[in-house]
């Protein structure tokens, strides 16, 4: 096997030829990924939380993946937050982003936090339940704010008598901003690339622009026709967020829920979105 390697980490994307591995970081897990594997597989499985991978093969491919992963992965930073038993946790990102969900312990296996009486040794084998992740996620995941209040009605209580933390890593995923249009009496298809999923932006019905459905069959006679966007937002995100494909019709979706806010115009449905 060749020398020749890539790592890539959250905090560090670097080619290199040594034969050591430079400083991994905690719960970093790794991979080694032969020649054969492509970009994609690479992508792929940063997406599944990696904290760093391991590329071996062919030096002359690494210079053209390392640019493709410094590119793809640069707004990617991990998060970690802790918080005491019936305290509440604030997940955030930047606005134009979302969340999502690294790991999640709700427990204790340190005396270091959340240390309420010095003097009395706490339970340090305090496994946080299998769930908690899971709880956190659907509570968490494809938002760009959330809230999570550490207790036992959330996470359910791993161990009697022990004061519990609950600890959250999480990642803010900023994605190119993709755009679909359909024109009055069609629907709107989105489909995100396998592994990932749809995380709609905003929403807009009406007729705002020249270039978008525009024929000789039907003319243009105003560029101020517009739906309320906040529930044509809704409706897009209530069909669409989460899923890996869907589809919103202008007439089945979104016609029979708002009402035609121009008749006789020509309209068009564009929803912006992310697949993450």
């Amino acid at each position: 096997m060749t020398s020749n390697y890539l790592i890539v980490s959250l905090v560090l994307l670097a080619a290199t030829t040594r034969g050591h591995k430079l400083g991994s970081q905690r719960h970093a897990r790794d991979v080694t990924i032969l020649s054969k594997s492509t970009v994609n597989e690479a992508h792929k499985f940063h997406k599944e939380n990696a904290h760093e991978l391991t590329i071996t093969g062919d030096p002359s491919e690494l210079e053209a993946i390392a640019k493709y992963l410094s590119t793809s992965f640069k707004n990617h930073k991990s998060y970690t937050k802790t918080v005491c038993e019936t305290e509440s946790m604030k997940l955030s990102c930047l606005p134009g982003q979302g969340i999502k969900v690294v790991d999640a312990f709700y427990g204790r296996n340190t005396q270091e936090i959340c240390d309420y009486d010095q003097n009395i040794p706490e339970n340090l084998n305090c496994h946080s339940p299998p769930h908690s992740k899971a709880e956190v996620e659907k509570r968490c995941n494809l938002k760009q704010t959330c809230t999570v209040r550490a207790n036992n009605g959330v996470f359910t209580d791993p161990c009697l008598n022990t004061y519990k933390y609950l600890r959250v890593s999480y990642m803010c995923f900023e994605e190119p901003l993709r755009t679909v249009s359909a024109c009055d009496q069609y629907g709107v298809r989105i489909a995100c690339p396998q592994g990932e999923i749809i995380k709609v932006n905003s929403a807009e019905y009406g007729r705002t622009k020249h270039n978008v459905c525009n024929s000789p069959v039907h003319k243009i006679t105003t560029l101020t026709c517009q739906a309320d966007p906040g529930r044509i937002t809704e409706i897009a995100v209530n069909k669409c967020d989460g899923k890996q494909s869907c589809e919103v019709h202008t007439i089945h979706d979104v016609v029979a829920s708002v009402g035609d806010p121009c008749f006789g115009v020509f309209k068009h449905l564009d929803v912006n979105y992310l697949c993450i």
